[in-house]
């Protein structure tokens, strides 16, 4: 389960997917909106938590996006 993405910086937007039936998932379109650079982040749960052998910990998510002039 992963919180709805944040975005540092100007260089993209981001446009969540809305569907008219649930398919289960979240989804998101990254845009370039101008020159320069930005992070999309997230933080989410291991489906698994609880569970031997995985992490206890939320899971970081971090992606940074250079968007050429």
């Amino acid at each position: 389960v992963w919180d709805e993405p944040a975005v540092a910086g100007g260089a993209v937007e981001l446009s969540r997917v809305d569907y008219l039936q649930d398919p289960g998932f979240s989804e998101w379109i990254v845009l370039g909106a101008q020159p320069g650079t930005a992070t999309i982040s997230s933080l989410g749960e291991p489906a698994c938590a609880g569970q031997h052998g995985c992490p206890d910990e939320p899971v970081r998510f971090r992606v940074t996006i250079t968007v050429a002039g």
